[in-house]
């Protein structure tokens, strides 16, 4: 449809403005830390809010007139999208975008009209918008979604807090004067269940999220805040405020954790990486500092580098830096030792006398046939593989109710284990160290290949070819020898999930390798027990009283848990944040304890077995299976397991 006259097409022309952009995709690239990989500058708004789509494929900022949709690679814009002044951007599970944008009013200049802006990322118009009534703040409101862009939080000037349900536009609840003064930042954690407020009256307020109740409150810093962000998991908040202070806080309990001392002038920035452990913070000083969360320790610091808004990607290769004066936005190259950063784990605090670890019960309970040798979890987490001792029975049971799908009988020893294969689709069964792995479908549980090893090699087979991939070679000792340290628990070895790495603990002490032989590091003393995390970041091991968690990438032991008995089977957890440790045996009963890998904690006791229980996580560490002589149990930890975005 045409405009009647040239006074409507005014506004139209401006709705539809043409960005004008540079994407310089290499400007002065240089070796420094967090050296710029592209920059996009937009001549038509200032930058204001930034977020990427979950599988990584989108970048979007927004900016006072439109959002601009990036290829996250190049930093090329690939559409804009017709907006009103954007405040906050958050993309959904289907790739839409949800946005908050307010318009001013002529007369009072305050931002009082808002707008929830449903968008798909190809098309240039909203899907749908949404009128709300917000608390009325003449620069730019505070304002944060939940991960599922869900739930919308925004805070006003006169320190009013409103919880608005996005898809209906239904305000939940709103608080006048939740602060005394000023809110100038809000964040909703990813799960939506909690809202942090925090501004001029130095204090950060805990609601929940559904009910408004106010939760806690903390004074947190001697001068007015201006950042504040949740971790991944909800756990912890990073609060910055005017002096260059930054401070982490323990969620349920408002206890400071953290207080990171480097920057001097307001915080402008702070972000979180995927996994929680390093915090990326900016500054009016233009200092760009990333920090472990976990020990204090600043891990990087790179000058000159504006930022109001920060997003890393989600391997954690990138981070997303917007310049709100600028107008620009930036991909920043993170170092390779941090991209896979593991974390300097916590040190153990003083015990908690008052503490009483939480008894659960196992979702369901199985009897096997004969005592279960090995278990293995499907890639996938829906199947459970159980070798039985004695019998050789190999039988297949689903993990959601237990229940078996098929049995049969193949060759085994002692020292036989399972494996999974090409994803959920082989079990590969090995009889010992001089005997080839059984390769079984797990469809249907028939018998696939046999194939022989040579000497003291473990090997992996191609199972349709029947061809060598890997060949790890063992201590050239005889089988004498080797059969008498496997029963002692002095020989033990591990294979990392990437196959980039390979350990074994001999009578000198404990090798860790390359598969091409080229050795990393010998720690002395021997240790049973080795375990790759599922990353391949951390290698774990037990020996004397303890449990020894080592870093890879530092190439040293980050944590030492000491635990009350010599004789334990344990298990970590895919992200090394849990350890399942069983048993110690109290009585009759041999219970599983889950701890905190990074504190020591004792987070849960799981009871009821009879004999010497073996754990096994699945791969999501949502359930533990445990396993004791003839019983096979499945326990839901999900409340105990830390969630990443």
């Amino acid at each position: 449809m045409k405009p009647k006259n040239l006074l409507s097409v005014i506004p139209w022309v401006i709705g539809w403005v043409l960005v004008v952009s540079q994407v310089n995709p290499n400007p002065k690239q240089s070796a420094k830390p967090l050296g710029i990989e592209w920059e996009f500058r937009s001549k038509s708004s200032s930058k204001s809010a930034v977020d990427l789509s979950p599988d990584g494929a989108l970048l979007a900022s927004g900016g006072f007139s439109n959002i601009e949709i990036h290829n996250p690679d190049s930093g090329a814009l690939v559409q804009s999208l017709l907006s009103h002044r954007t405040h906050a951007l958050r993309f959904r599970k289907d790739k839409t975008l949800v946005a908050f944008t307010s318009q001013r009013s002529p007369e009072k200049f305050l931002i009082n009209t808002g707008k929830i802006g449903f968008y798909d990322p190809k098309k240039s118009e909203a899907l749908k918008e949404i009128d709300i009534a917000i608390p009325g703040h003449p620069h730019i409101p505070p304002a944060a979604f939940d991960e599922a862009g869900a739930i919308l939080a925004v805070g006003g000037y006169m320190g009013d807090l409103a919880v608005v349900d996005t898809e209906s536009g239904r305000t939940i609840w709103t608080r006048n004067q939740a602060h005394d003064e000023q809110i100038r930042c809000v964040a909703v954690t990813a799960d939506g269940r909690f809202v942090a407020t925090a501004g001029n009256d130095r204090l950060i307020h805990m609601w929940r999220t559904r009910t408004g109740e106010l939760v806690s409150t903390v004074r947190a810093h001697q001068t007015y805040i201006v950042k504040v962000a949740f971790s991944p998991d909800g756990q912890f908040l990073a609060s910055g405020d005017a002096q260059g202070a930054v401070r982490i806080w323990e969620t349920a309990s408002g206890k400071m954790v953290r207080n990171f001392a480097g920057h001097r002038t307001a915080i402008t920035a702070m972000s979180f990486n995927s996994n929680g452990l390093i915090l990326a913070t900016g500054a009016e000083d233009l200092g760009m500092k990333l920090w472990d969360t976990n020990s204090g320790t600043l891990l990087l610091e790179q000058p000159a580098i504006k930022s109001e808004y920060l997003r890393f990607s989600n391997e954690n290769k990138r981070l997303f830096v917007v310049s709100y004066w600028d107008a620009t936005v930036s991909s920043r190259l993170i170092p390779g030792h941090l991209q896979r950063h593991p974390g300097l784990f916590r040190t153990p605090p003083d015990p908690d006398l008052s503490w009483s670890p939480a008894e659960i019960q196992p979702v369901w309970k199985r009897v096997q046939e004969d005592p279960v040798l090995d278990l293995a979890v499907s890639p996938d987490g829906t199947k459970i593989a159980i070798l039985e001792l004695g019998s050789g029975n190999l039988s297949l049971r689903g993990a959601n109710d237990g229940m078996e799908i098929w049995k049969t009988r193949i060759r085994s020893s002692t020292n036989s284990t399972i494996k999974f294969y090409e994803g959920s689709k082989i079990l590969g069964t090995s009889r010992s160290y001089d005997k080839g792995p059984e390769f079984v479908e797990a469809a249907s549980g028939k018998l696939l290949q046999f194939a022989d090893l040579q000497d003291h090699h473990f090997t992996m087979m191609h199972i349709q070819e029947g061809r060598l991939i890997k060949r790890y070679d063992f201590p050239t000792i005889n089988s004498g020898e080797l059969y008498t340290f496997q029963r002692s628990g002095a020989i033990s070895w591990a294979v990392s999930p990437d196959q980039q790495w390979f350990a074994i603990s001999d009578e000198d002490g404990i090798h860790i390798k390359q598969p091409s032989g080229e050795a990393l590091k010998t720690i002395a003393a021997s240790a049973s027990q080795l375990k790759f995390s599922n990353d391949s970041v951390h290698l774990s091991w037990f020996r004397d009283d303890r449990i020894e968690v080592y870093s890879i990438p530092l190439a040293k032991v980050v944590n030492s848990i000491p635990v009350p008995d010599k004789r334990i089977n344990f298990e970590l957890s895919p992200n090394s944040q849990l350890i399942a440790i069983g048993p110690f045996p109290s009585g009759s009963d041999f219970p599983i304890r889950l701890i905190d890998a990074r504190t020591g904690k004792e987070l849960a006791a799981l009871k009821g077995h009879t004999n010497w229980a073996t754990p096994l996580f699945t791969p999501d560490g949502q359930f533990l299976i445990t396993a004791a002589h003839r019983e096979l149990w499945f326990w839901d930890i999900r409340e105990f397991y830390p969630k990443s975005k």
